[in-house]
Protein backbone atom coordinates (compact mmCIF):
# COMPACT_ATOMS: atom_id res chain seq x y z
CA UNK A 1 0.00 0.00 0.00
CA UNK A 2 1.43 3.39 -1.00
CA UNK A 3 0.62 6.73 0.61
CA UNK A 4 -0.57 9.31 -1.89
CA UNK A 5 0.58 12.35 0.07
CA UNK A 6 2.31 13.30 3.33
CA UNK A 7 0.15 14.57 6.20
CA UNK A 8 2.24 16.54 8.66
CA UNK A 9 -0.45 17.01 11.32
CA UNK A 10 0.68 15.67 14.68
CA UNK A 11 -1.45 13.46 16.89
CA UNK A 12 -1.89 16.12 19.55
CA UNK A 13 -3.43 18.57 17.04
CA UNK A 14 -6.33 16.28 16.07
CA UNK A 15 -9.31 15.99 18.37
CA UNK A 16 -10.39 12.42 17.67
CA UNK A 17 -12.12 10.21 20.25
CA UNK A 18 -10.42 7.04 21.49
CA UNK A 19 -11.72 3.68 20.24
CA UNK A 20 -11.90 1.96 23.60
CA UNK A 21 -11.96 -1.83 23.65
CA UNK A 22 -10.63 -2.28 20.08
CA UNK A 23 -7.25 -4.02 19.82
CA UNK A 24 -4.34 -2.75 17.73
CA UNK A 25 -4.00 -5.85 15.54
CA UNK A 26 -7.73 -5.96 14.80
CA UNK A 27 -7.83 -2.25 13.99
CA UNK A 28 -4.89 -2.38 11.57
CA UNK A 29 -6.02 -5.58 9.83
CA UNK A 30 -9.51 -4.22 9.20
CA UNK A 31 -8.45 -0.72 8.17
CA UNK A 32 -5.85 -2.17 5.81
CA UNK A 33 -8.73 -3.83 3.94
CA UNK A 34 -11.29 -1.01 3.98
CA UNK A 35 -9.53 2.36 4.26
CA UNK A 36 -9.05 2.73 0.47
CA UNK A 37 -12.74 2.11 -0.28
CA UNK A 38 -13.87 4.39 2.54
CA UNK A 39 -11.56 7.20 1.43
CA UNK A 40 -12.80 6.93 -2.16
CA UNK A 41 -16.40 7.03 -1.01
CA UNK A 42 -15.82 10.04 1.27
CA UNK A 43 -14.04 11.96 -1.52
CA UNK A 44 -16.49 11.12 -4.29
CA UNK A 45 -19.86 10.91 -2.54
CA UNK A 46 -19.53 12.57 0.84
CA UNK A 47 -20.46 11.29 4.27
CA UNK A 48 -23.83 9.99 5.34
CA UNK A 49 -24.94 10.90 8.83
CA UNK A 50 -24.39 7.52 10.49
CA UNK A 51 -21.76 4.83 10.79
CA UNK A 52 -24.19 2.32 9.31
CA UNK A 53 -24.79 4.57 6.31
CA UNK A 54 -21.09 4.92 5.56
CA UNK A 55 -20.09 1.32 6.25
CA UNK A 56 -22.96 -0.12 4.20
CA UNK A 57 -21.07 0.95 1.06
CA UNK A 58 -18.37 -1.66 1.61
CA UNK A 59 -18.79 -4.68 -0.70
CA UNK A 60 -18.40 -7.45 1.88
CA UNK A 61 -20.66 -8.02 4.87
CA UNK A 62 -17.74 -8.88 7.17
CA UNK A 63 -15.99 -5.63 6.21
CA UNK A 64 -19.18 -3.65 6.80
CA UNK A 65 -19.66 -5.24 10.23
CA UNK A 66 -16.06 -4.53 11.27
CA UNK A 67 -16.33 -1.00 9.91
CA UNK A 68 -19.40 -0.38 12.06
CA UNK A 69 -17.56 -1.64 15.12
CA UNK A 70 -14.62 0.71 14.55
CA UNK A 71 -16.85 3.65 13.62
CA UNK A 72 -19.22 3.24 16.57
CA UNK A 73 -16.20 3.25 18.91
CA UNK A 74 -15.31 6.86 17.98
CA UNK A 75 -18.47 8.21 16.33
CA UNK A 76 -19.01 9.10 12.68
CA UNK A 77 -17.26 12.49 12.86
CA UNK A 78 -14.18 11.14 14.60
CA UNK A 79 -14.09 8.13 12.27
CA UNK A 80 -14.15 10.24 9.11
CA UNK A 81 -11.68 12.76 10.50
CA UNK A 82 -9.19 10.02 11.38
CA UNK A 83 -9.55 8.38 7.93
CA UNK A 84 -8.85 11.70 6.20
CA UNK A 85 -5.85 12.44 8.43
CA UNK A 86 -4.42 8.92 8.06
CA UNK A 87 -4.52 9.17 4.25
CA UNK A 88 -4.45 5.43 3.50
CA UNK A 89 -2.08 4.51 6.35
CA UNK A 90 -3.91 1.97 8.58
CA UNK A 91 -1.32 2.01 11.38
CA UNK A 92 -1.46 5.81 11.65
CA UNK A 93 -5.27 5.71 11.66
CA UNK A 94 -5.19 3.28 14.59
CA UNK A 95 -2.69 5.50 16.39
CA UNK A 96 -4.99 8.49 15.92
CA UNK A 97 -7.88 6.70 17.64
CA UNK A 98 -5.50 5.34 20.32
CA UNK A 99 -5.96 1.63 19.55
CA UNK A 100 -2.26 1.40 18.61
CA UNK A 101 0.52 2.91 20.66
CA UNK A 102 2.64 5.69 19.17
CA UNK A 103 5.96 5.46 20.99
CA UNK A 104 9.22 6.61 19.40
CA UNK A 105 12.80 5.80 20.30
CA UNK A 106 14.15 8.19 22.95
CA UNK A 107 15.92 11.27 21.58
CA UNK A 108 19.13 10.08 23.22
CA UNK A 109 18.96 6.82 21.27
CA UNK A 110 17.10 7.50 17.99
CA UNK A 111 18.06 4.15 16.44
CA UNK A 112 16.81 1.86 19.20
CA UNK A 113 16.11 -1.04 16.81
CA UNK A 114 18.96 -2.60 14.82
CA UNK A 115 19.11 -5.56 12.44
CA UNK A 116 21.89 -7.92 13.50
CA UNK A 117 21.87 -10.50 10.71
CA UNK A 118 19.92 -12.02 7.81
CA UNK A 119 20.57 -15.59 6.67
CA UNK A 120 19.08 -18.05 4.18
CA UNK A 121 19.17 -21.81 4.68
CA UNK A 122 20.02 -23.62 2.50
CA UNK A 123 22.14 -21.12 0.63
CA UNK A 124 21.84 -23.13 -2.57
CA UNK A 125 19.22 -25.74 -3.55
CA UNK A 126 16.70 -26.73 -6.20
CA UNK A 127 13.24 -25.39 -6.95
CA UNK A 128 11.52 -28.00 -4.76
CA UNK A 129 13.60 -27.29 -1.66
CA UNK A 130 12.17 -25.49 1.35
CA UNK A 131 14.16 -22.34 2.15
CA UNK A 132 14.12 -20.52 5.48
CA UNK A 133 15.15 -16.88 5.74
CA UNK A 134 15.93 -15.76 9.29
CA UNK A 135 16.45 -12.19 10.46
CA UNK A 136 17.73 -11.32 13.93
CA UNK A 137 17.14 -7.86 15.37
CA UNK A 138 17.73 -6.14 18.70
CA UNK A 139 15.44 -3.65 20.47
CA UNK A 140 17.12 -1.49 23.12
CA UNK A 141 14.06 0.65 24.00
CA UNK A 142 10.38 -0.24 23.69
CA UNK A 143 8.61 1.24 20.65
CA UNK A 144 5.01 1.42 19.47
CA UNK A 145 3.29 -0.09 16.44
CA UNK A 146 5.21 -0.88 13.27
CA UNK A 147 5.90 -3.64 10.77
CA UNK A 148 8.47 -6.10 9.49
CA UNK A 149 8.82 -7.15 5.85
CA UNK A 150 10.64 -9.81 3.88
CA UNK A 151 11.13 -9.39 0.13
CA UNK A 152 12.53 -11.82 -2.45
CA UNK A 153 14.01 -10.63 -5.74
CA UNK A 154 16.46 -11.67 -8.46
CA UNK A 155 19.96 -10.28 -7.96
CA UNK A 156 20.11 -9.20 -11.62
CA UNK A 157 17.15 -6.87 -11.10
CA UNK A 158 14.81 -8.67 -13.49
CA UNK A 159 11.17 -8.92 -12.43
CA UNK A 160 9.23 -7.34 -9.59
CA UNK A 161 10.01 -8.38 -5.98
CA UNK A 162 7.57 -10.48 -4.00
CA UNK A 163 7.30 -10.60 -0.25
CA UNK A 164 5.44 -11.04 2.98
CA UNK A 165 5.24 -9.16 6.24
CA UNK A 166 3.30 -8.41 9.37
CA UNK A 167 2.65 -5.60 11.80
CA UNK A 168 3.41 -5.51 15.51
CA UNK A 169 1.48 -3.53 18.14
CA UNK A 170 4.71 -2.82 20.02
CA UNK A 171 8.22 -4.19 20.53
CA UNK A 172 9.78 -4.70 23.94
CA UNK A 173 13.48 -4.69 24.74
CA UNK A 174 15.34 -7.82 23.66
CA UNK A 175 16.80 -9.72 20.73
CA UNK A 176 14.37 -11.53 18.43
CA UNK A 177 14.21 -13.64 15.27
CA UNK A 178 11.74 -13.41 12.40
CA UNK A 179 11.43 -16.17 9.80
CA UNK A 180 10.07 -16.57 6.29
CA UNK A 181 9.70 -20.10 4.88
CA UNK A 182 9.16 -20.56 1.15
CA UNK A 183 9.36 -23.17 -1.59
CA UNK A 184 10.26 -21.78 -5.05
CA UNK A 185 8.24 -24.35 -7.03
CA UNK A 186 5.19 -23.60 -4.89
CA UNK A 187 5.53 -19.88 -5.63
CA UNK A 188 5.91 -20.64 -9.35
CA UNK A 189 2.67 -22.65 -9.23
CA UNK A 190 0.89 -19.67 -7.71
CA UNK A 191 2.27 -17.46 -10.49
CA UNK A 192 0.95 -19.89 -13.13
CA UNK A 193 -2.48 -19.93 -11.49
CA UNK A 194 -2.51 -16.13 -11.83
CA UNK A 195 -1.34 -16.44 -15.45
CA UNK A 196 1.98 -14.80 -14.68
CA UNK A 197 5.50 -15.98 -15.59
CA UNK A 198 7.46 -18.08 -13.07
CA UNK A 199 9.23 -16.01 -10.45
CA UNK A 200 12.06 -18.49 -9.79
CA UNK A 201 14.33 -19.94 -12.46
CA UNK A 202 16.89 -22.71 -11.93
CA UNK A 203 20.45 -21.48 -12.27
CA UNK A 204 19.75 -17.92 -11.04
CA UNK A 205 20.84 -16.05 -7.92
CA UNK A 206 18.29 -14.32 -5.69
CA UNK A 207 18.33 -12.21 -2.55
CA UNK A 208 16.14 -11.92 0.51
CA UNK A 209 15.71 -8.43 1.97
CA UNK A 210 14.53 -7.79 5.53
CA UNK A 211 13.12 -4.43 6.64
CA UNK A 212 11.82 -3.26 10.02
CA UNK A 213 9.97 0.02 10.56
CA UNK A 214 8.16 2.00 13.18
CA UNK A 215 4.75 2.78 11.71
CA UNK A 216 3.99 1.75 8.13
CA UNK A 217 7.13 1.30 6.03
CA UNK A 218 7.31 4.07 3.44
CA UNK A 219 4.76 6.33 5.11
CA UNK A 220 5.49 9.99 5.71
CA UNK A 221 3.32 10.34 8.80
CA UNK A 222 4.53 11.08 12.33
CA UNK A 223 5.87 8.15 14.34
CA UNK A 224 7.25 6.49 11.19
CA UNK A 225 10.88 5.44 10.83
CA UNK A 226 12.89 2.96 8.78
CA UNK A 227 15.18 1.31 11.33
CA UNK A 228 17.17 -0.70 8.83
CA UNK A 229 17.42 -2.96 5.82
CA UNK A 230 19.66 -6.00 5.38
CA UNK A 231 19.95 -8.61 2.65
CA UNK A 232 21.54 -11.95 1.83
CA UNK A 233 21.78 -14.04 -1.33
CA UNK A 234 20.79 -17.60 -2.22
CA UNK A 235 20.96 -19.70 -5.39
CA UNK A 236 18.40 -21.86 -7.19
CA UNK A 237 20.20 -24.85 -8.72
CA UNK A 238 19.08 -27.60 -11.06
CA UNK A 239 19.04 -30.09 -8.20
CA UNK A 240 15.82 -31.52 -6.78
CA UNK A 241 14.91 -30.89 -3.15
CA UNK A 242 12.05 -31.45 -0.77
CA UNK A 243 9.58 -29.09 0.83
CA UNK A 244 5.95 -28.09 0.53
CA UNK A 245 5.52 -25.03 2.73
CA UNK A 246 5.28 -21.34 2.00
CA UNK A 247 4.41 -19.32 5.08
CA UNK A 248 5.43 -16.60 7.47
CA UNK A 249 6.38 -17.81 10.93
CA UNK A 250 6.05 -15.47 13.91
CA UNK A 251 6.66 -18.06 16.61
CA UNK A 252 10.01 -16.50 17.52
CA UNK A 253 8.69 -12.95 17.68
CA UNK A 254 7.86 -11.44 21.04
CA UNK A 255 4.67 -9.51 20.37
CA UNK A 256 2.15 -8.33 22.93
Amino acid sequence: MQVSKVVSTSLKDIAIPEAGGVGCNFCVQIMDQIIQNLMNYILNIGVLGTCAGLCSNLPKKLESTACNLLCDAVGIEGFVKAIQAADLDPIYYCQLVKTCEAKDCPSSKPNCVTIDSVSVNPGSAGLDAQFTATAQYTVTDEIGAGEIQFALMPVDGSGEPIGSGDMFPNLEKGTFNAQLQFQPSNINQQCEQQQQPDFFTAGKEYEVVFVICEGQCGSGHPHTKLFGMMRNNFNITNQEGEGKIISVSRKLLKFN
